[in-house]
């Protein structure tokens, strides 16, 4: 589970942390709990009527509107610059880390670039410590004394 759901979840009042989180149709089909199949078109619906689009068609410009698996997706893709591949591999239930290799990792190279700018620029405001007084033979014992404490 990720740190925001746990923490969205956590906001609750403890008597109502129990039972289901969501329940997104008050109507159940074949028993107490709805399918997946059911689920999913649910999601769709709501994808659609809240405009959010995935895709559209190069050629008769149809619109591709968010489904579960598009969610799944960019929820992994958020999450791939955050957490070491065999991490994510667990968060996205991937029976195979080539799987989370192949469709997250390293997937946006304008993303890579733009993190390895920012820890360029973090390591160029001091050294690997964070601190930003060098030691050299002009610096004072007090500076040192400042520096590591």
């Amino acid at each position: 589970m990720s740190a925001e759901f746990a923490e969205w979840l956590l906001v609750r009042p403890e008597a109502e942390q129990t039972g289901r989180v969501f329940h997104p149709m008050p109507r159940r089909v074949h028993g107490d709990r709805l399918g997946w199949q059911r689920v999913s078109v649910v999601i769709c619906k709501i994808g659609r009527a809240a405009g959010v689009k995935v895709a559209t068609h190069p050629t008769t410009g149809k619109v591709k509107y968010a489904l579960a698996h598009d969610l799944r997706r960019s929820f992994g893709e958020r999450w791939a610059s955050r957490i070491l591949p065999p991490d994510l591999m667990v968060l996205m239930r991937h029976e195979s880390i080539d799987t989370t290799m192949k469709y997250y990792v390293g997937r946006n190279a304008q993303n890579t670039a733009r993190v390895l700018w920012e820890a360029h620029e973090k390591a160029a405001r001091g050294n690997i410590f964070g601190n930003t007084c060098q030691n050299t033979a002009e610096t004072t014992d007090s500076q040192q004394t400042q520096t590591v404490n």
